[in-house]
């Protein structure tokens, strides 16, 4: 994707949830509340990788307790 459509992407988004925008604080959350839901399936291998290693056994990345430790 160009720097072109991602900045007309963003910009468009930022005008459709305006009406959101209400202070900083709030637009912060949101934002941290974004990047958080990004990095989450990462840092949840990560912890993962490290829990394997320690109890020697090994679970499936999906399902109900994969998306738990993820939420976590």
């Amino acid at each position: 994707m160009t720097f072109d459509r991602l900045t007309g992407r963003l910009n468009a988004g930022n005008a459709e949830h305006a009406h959101e925008l209400k202070s900083f604080q709030k637009i912060y959350a949101i934002e941290l509340r974004g990047i958080l839901n990004l990095i989450a399936p990462v840092a949840a291998g990560i912890i993962y990788d490290m829990a394997e290693r320690a109890v020697g056994r090994s679970m499936p990345r999906e399902g109900h307790e994969w998306n738990d430790l993820v939420q976590q």
